[in-house]
């Protein structure tokens, strides 16, 4: 076999290494110093069609195929991506798969016949504006492809303004450029409808509005995951609040709908599973979700709790802690000391007090009203509101028809009676009777002992130096007389009932003494 010299040999090698440089590019030695960030948390794929581009993404650029060599850069603060050997590309504002197809096409320019791509390594965090109901409202970084939930996330959460509810079905996404989004947020966090939790841009601003649960919104209670007030929207069914709510379909048995007329009369209605998607709900309603084992029991929780109105129960087995809760707590401003529980008189058993007119003979007039009046009084059950609700001493139980009061604890001591000045006092620990009696001017003339009626017991203690608690009254007692028209006319009546009791005693002894009179004519006549 011929063989070529060796100098033939390395000429011809230098000839086809030439030839074969002429016909491909160089491509460079594979770059190992790549950058590599830290791992990404993104929620799937990107969509090189609708995601949008700013500055601090990430991009890189890859030449060749097994062993590419790849060039790194990033959206730099002005919108620009530099490739080198590519060239400089406008890229924010612009989607992913826009500057995808120009950069390709750049690199397929330079590098003919070698495999070219352009990859989004490391989406960039942005900022969004969070306003209205959320606890840190203000500007807030977000993650890369970021969700709404991720704005309210990084804003705090959902908070109460002012006394007024988060409206978290009616959160307005502004976007520059476009259309605003109203999303029903409250319908994500129940159902997972992602139209509900919209991807955000860079710039957009999340305004979450509020509303009062009153006079706005609806309260949602009972076998559901997320008790309380909700925001309403057009055309709202019982169904799709109860399904906001975490209702459990299978198991609810009905629903109790409690609606204010207009003339101020609550009503109740017992709601069927099959009516639930029939009927609207109204501003003002109160839903409660009815479990298997529920009785159609119901009573009002009153005065200074969240949500004043009628509650289904279970007839002697629903505490008033249980009470109070479904009325949404007590506010900040009440008094649970001071708390008082009605029960109707027959619920109570006391149905043998109602006087008895033809067994009171030996009452004067005063003790027939003051018993008439006593025995027709709702029953009052003796609760200490403040210790249930810390879940201490006996839990006491709602029955049907009873009516809690919570009244306000406004710092005040009410002292009446015979006082110069009369009215609230601003309380004091530690204080007595006397020194609110003194705080209201002191004692008037004709005054005469001072009681303590404490809050909630309605129990009287007598004595200046009786200490006084929040919610307590103080009355200071005088001499009675009658200097009004109603004590007046009671005094007359007292005068009459004593003429006629004297008149029964004189007629009685007239009797009595015509009676041995008429034995002693008797006797004398037989005698004789």
């Amino acid at each position: 076999m011929y063989r070529l010299p060796r100098g033939l040999s390395l000429v011809a090698l230098v000839c086809l290494s030439a030839v074969a440089s002429a016909q491909a590019p160089t491509l460079g030695p594979v770059r190992t110093d790549r950058r590599v960030g830290p791992a990404i948390s993104i929620e799937g794929t990107v969509d090189p069609s609708t995601y949008t581009l700013g500055p601090g993404d990430v991009l890189a650029a890859t030449l060749g195929g097994q062993s590419p060599r790849v060039l790194e850069a990033q959206v730099s603060a002005d919108g620009l991506l530099v490739i080198p050997e590519a060239g400089t590309f406008q890229a924010s504002g612009r989607t992913l798969a826009d500057v995808q197809r120009a950069v390709r096409a750049a690199l397929d320019r330079q590098y003919r016949n070698v495999p070219t791509d352009l990859v989004l390594t490391a989406p960039r965090r942005y900022f969004v504006h969070v306003s209205g109901a959320v606890a840190a409202p203000g500007r807030r970084l977000v993650g890369p492809v970021p969700r709404l939930e991720d704005a309210l996330a990084a804003a705090g959460g959902l908070a109460e303004v002012g006394g007024l509810q988060p409206a978290a079905r009616a959160v307005v996404v502004r976007r520059e450029g476009g259309a605003d989004l109203t999303v029903d947020y409250r319908r994500y966090l129940a159902t997972g409808d992602l139209d509900g939790n919209p991807r955000l841009l860079d710039g957009d601003v999340v305004y979450l509005p509020t509303f009062d649960p009153l006079s706005e919104g609806a309260l949602v209670g009972g076998v559901v995951a997320r008790p309380g007030p909700y925001d309403l929207k057009p055309g709202d069914t019982v169904r799709d609040l109860v399904l906001i709510a975490g209702g459990p379909e299978a198991s609810v048995t009905g629903v109790r709908l409690t609606r204010a007329a207009a003339d101020g009369a609550i009503a109740d209605r017992l709601l069927a599973p099959g009516e639930l998607g029939t009927v609207a709900v109204q501003p003002g309603d109160q839903l409660y979700v009815l479990a298997r084992d529920e009785d159609a029991g119901t009573a009002e929780a009153l005065g200074l709790v969240r949500y004043p109105g009628v509650y289904p129960i279970r007839d002697g087995e629903t505490t008033v802690r249980e009470l109070v809760r479904r009325a949404g707590g007590v506010l900040p401003e009440a008094l649970p000391r001071a708390a008082v529980l009605y029960r109707q008189p027959e619920a109570a058993g006391t149905q043998s007090l109602a006087p008895d007119a033809t067994r009171l003979s030996e009452f004067d007039v005063l003790r027939r009203a003051y018993l008439q009046q006593e025995a027709s009084r709702p029953a009052q059950v003796s609760i200490d509101l403040a210790a249930a609700l810390r879940g201490e001493g006996e839990s006491v139980v709602v029955r049907t028809g009873d009516r809690l009061v919570v009244p306000s604890g406004a710092g005040t001591v009410y002292v009446f009676g015979q006082v110069l000045r009369p009215g609230l006092v601003p309380f004091a620990a530690g204080q007595t009777a006397g020194a609110y009696v003194a705080a209201a001017g002191g004692a008037a003339s004709g005054a005469e002992t001072t009681f303590v009626i404490e809050a909630g017991t309605g129990r009287y203690v007598e004595g200046p130096a009786t200490p006084v608690g929040p919610g307590d009254r103080v009355f200071v007692e005088r001499a009675p007389r009658a200097d009004t028209p109603e004590l007046r006319q009671l005094e007359l009546a007292l005068e009459s009932d004593r003429r006629n009791r004297t008149l029964q005693v004189i007629q009685t002894a007239f009797a009595a003494i015509s009676t041995v009179a008429t034995l002693i004519f008797a006797y004398d006549a037989i005698t004789n």
